[in-house]
């Protein structure tokens, strides 16, 4: 395979915001963050360097993204691939229909499914060299589950690329969880009239809030880097390649690990 040079990237780059331009005047249809599709495009080059430059060029031909929201990184990979598809739920699939409609990403070059992380029963019998999930594992239940999902969709030597949230990114959330949830108890109580009743409760001033791994402080932990990589681990895979994104996010690159028999780990 050619090595990564100038050439591709220059290539990679004028593709990309090709889409990103096409995406210019629509935007608000899809998002209401103005940098969302910028943000999201520079991740996308960033990850596809990095995997052009570790595999000597080479790229996945048939690409699953799990949770592929709006579709926007999945219609990036279109010009790479040969076949791509996107599994979310119906609210996500909707607006990705449409998305891929005005990126002019059609069957049967792609597909796009409903279902969720935990049950990937609509895939069955296809088969993938990359299946990506980008701010996807923070959101399931069963992150062990989820992983063990994609293992039988993988081709030999298939891989699995994350994007996953930092601990600064967690905390800034939860700060701004809390703030916005206060806020809107307080507006919704002084239009019933029991702000003062409220107030004057033990627990009054505590904004409700669910952390996924149960105590926060436990779960800043889960977002470190090690913290995912035992996700990872325990799940039955390895972590092969890592490094950070936009934002100093974490990209692992994993494979299903192998056991001293030569069997995939399950």
């Amino acid at each position: 395979m050619p090595a990564y040079d100038r050439e591709h990237a220059a290539r990679d780059v004028q593709r990309a915001y090709h889409k990103l331009n096409a995406m210019s005047s629509v935007w608000q249809q899809f998002t209401p963050y103005p940098r969302y599709f910028e943000t999201r495009t520079v991740e996308f080059l960033l990850m596809l360097s990095r995997l052009r430059r570790v595999y000597s060029g080479a790229l996945p031909r048939h690409v699953l993204e799990v949770g592929c929201g709006i579709g926007y990184s999945l219609a990036l990979w279109s010009d790479h691939a040969d076949y791509v598809c996107g599994i979310d739920l119906l609210e996500a699939i909707e607006p990705a229909r449409k998305l891929f409609s005005h990126l002019k990403v059609d069957p049967p070059r792609a597909d796009l499914l409903v279902g969720q992380g935990e049950d990937l029963s609509a895939l069955a019998g296809k088969t993938f060299d990359l299946v990506v999930t980008q701010y996807v594992l923070e959101h399931v239940d069963n992150i062990s589950a989820a992983l063990a999902q994609i293992k039988p969709l993988l081709a030999p030597d298939g891989l699995v690329l994350h994007v996953l949230n930092n601990q600064v990114d967690r905390a800034v959330w939860y700060i701004d969880y809390r703030q916005r949830s206060l806020m809107r108890r307080v507006y919704r109580l002084l239009r019933t009239g029991e702000l003062l009743k409220w107030l004057s409760s033990p627990d009054g001033f505590t904004p409700p809030h669910e952390p996924k791994f149960g105590d926060f402080g436990v779960e800043l932990h889960e977002y470190s880097l090690e913290g995912w990589a035992a996700h990872i681990y325990r799940a039955g895979y390895i972590v092969i390649d890592y490094f950070q994104s936009r934002d100093n996010n974490w990209v692992y690159v994993t494979a299903p690990r192998v056991d001293e028999l030569g069997e995939s780990s399950t």
